[in-house]
C-alpha cells in the first residue's frame, strides 16, 4: 500500500509531494467529518480489499496542513490492464469545486503513473458537484460492468403518521403487527456488537456472502460514531435479540447498511425487521435525515427481501451510474469493446463469466 499526496497552499497550484506515508487516522477523521464520507474511503475498508488482490493508493490535498480533499484508490493487476476503482468519492471540504477539480487532477495523475488502463468512481446520489466536475475532466457515466443501481427509499420528514402513511398498507400493517406482539426496539453501541454480529453471520450463512470481521465494525464505532454517522439498532422480544441493523448516514440520506435476523419460525412471525426499521427510519429523520434507502433492489435480490424492502420504502430511486475513463493509446478502443459487449446479452454473459474466472470480480466481505 502507498499513499500519494498534494500540498496546497492559498498562493501556489498544487504540487505532488513525492508518495509517502499519510497518517490513517488523518485521512479517517476527515472521512468522517465529511458529509458524504463513507466506509468504503476509511483506511481499515482499503486495507481488507488490499487482501483481497487490491493496491491502494491515496491522494490528499492539504490547506494550512490540514487535509482539504482527496480520494482513495484501489486497483489491481489484470491479463487485461490495471482496472482502478475509486468508491464514494472524490471529497472535499463544502464540496468545493476547485478543490474537487484539483483532486480529480492528482487522481488522473495517479493514474496515469500507475499505467491504469481504465479508472471507475462510484459516487452517491448527494455528490452531484464532484459527477460536475468528473463530466468536465472528461468521466463519462456507462452503465456496463456495475450497471445501473435500483433502490427503495422512503422520504422521512414529517411526523410519525406521515411517514408510516407513504409506506405501503402491508408495509404499516407489519409495523403495528409487531408493535402488537411485543416487539420492543433499542438504539444503542458497542454493548450491541456481539448480539449485532451473531445475527450478521446467521444472515450471512443463509445468504451466502462473506462478512467483515467483528473488528471492523468497532472500528466503524470509532471512526463515524463520535460524529453521529452510524447508528447501531436492535430488535427484541421478550428481551432476547432477534434482528439488528448497523446503518450510514452520508449526506442527507440514511444508507441500510448491514443486517440480520434470528431465522427461527416463531421470530419469523414478529415481523422484527419491519419495526427495526421504522424506528432506525425515526431515528433518521430526527437528525435531520431526508431519505431512508434501503441499499439497492436488483434482479439477484429474492422476491421475498424486494417485497419487504418497497413495503416500507417505495420509492424506487436510481442511484448515479459509475463514472469512467480509459488511457492509454488503446483508450478508445477499449472504451467501445466494452459498451459493445454489454450491449448484447451473450457477450456480457461470457464478460462477465471470463472477469470472475480470472479474477477480475472477486467475492469480498460485504
Amino acid at each position: 500500500m502507498s499513499i500519494a499526496t498534494a500540498t496546497l497552499t492559498p498562493d501556489s497550484t498544487n504540487a505532488v509531494v513525492p508518495p509517502m506515508a499519510t497518517e490513517a487516522a488523518a485521512w479517517d477523521a476527515f472521512v468522517a467529518s465529511h458529509p458524504c464520507g463513507h466506509h468504503e474511503q476509511s483506511s481499515l475498508y482499503g486495507k481488507v480489499r488490499h487482501a483481497y488482490g487490491y493496491e491502494i493508493d491515496r491522494v490528499v490535498l492539504r490547506q494550512a496542513g490540514e487535509i482539504a480533499g482527496g480520494a482513495q484508490l484501489m486497483w489491481r493487476r489484470t491479463p487485461i490492464g490495471r482496472i482502478g476503482v475509486v468508491q464514494r468519492a472524490p471529497l472535499a471540504l463544502d464540496d468545493e469545486p476547485e478543490l474537487l477539480a484539483q483532486v480529480v487532477e492528482e487522481l488522473e495523475g495517479l493514474a496515469e503513473a500507475l499505467h491504469l488502463a481504465v479508472l471507475r468512481v462510484e459516487t452517491f446520489a448527494p455528490q452531484g458537484t464532484a459527477r460536475t466536475v468528473m463530466s468536465a475532466k472528461g468521466f463519462v457515466p456507462r452503465k456496463y460492468w456495475g450497471g445501473e443501481h435500483l433502490t427503495s427509499r422512503i422520504r422521512l420528514p414529517g411526523n410519525d403518521e406521515e411517514v408510516l402513511g407513504r409506506m405501503t398498507p402491508k408495509g404499516r400493517y407489519n409495523i403495528r403487527r409487531a408493535q402488537r406482539l411485543g416487539v420492543e426496539v433499542r438504539q444503542g453501541g458497542r454493548e450491541m456488537l456481539e448480539e449485532f454480529y451473531r445475527l450478521y453471520a446467521l444472515s450471512a450463512a443463509h445468504k451466502g456472502f462473506v462478512l467483515f470481521e467483528p473488528g471492523y465494525f468497532e472500528y466503524l464505532l470509532d471512526v463515524f460514531g463520535a460524529t453521529g454517522r452510524v447508528a447501531l439498532f436492535t430488535a427484541y422480544h421478550e428481551n432476547r435479540p432477534v434482528a439488528a441493523l448497523f446503518n450510514m448516514i452520508v449526506g442527507e440520506h440514511m444508507l441500510y447498511g448491514w443486517g440480520g435476523v434470528d431465522r427461527s419460525e416463531e421470530v419469523r412471525k414478529l415481523m422484527a425487521g419491519y419495526l427495526l426499521h421504522y424506528e432506525a427510519m425515526k431515528w433518521a429523520r430526527d437528525r435531520g435525515c431526508e431519505y431512508y434507502d434501503m441499499l439497492g433492489i436488483s434482479a439477484t435480490s429474492t422476491a421475498g427481501l424486494t417485497r419487504f424492502k418497497t413495503r416500507i420504502a417505495p420509492e424506487r430511486f436510481r442511484w448515479p451510474t459509475a463514472m469512467w475513463k480509459y488511457y492509454g493509446r488503446l483508450g478508445s478502443a477499449r472504451a467501445v469493446a466494452a459498451e459493445a459487449a454489454w450491449s448484447r446479452p451473450m457477450l456480457k454473459k461470457l464478460v462477465t463469466g471470463g472477469a470472475r474466472r480470472l479474477g477480475l470480480r472477486p467475492t469480498m466481505p460485504w
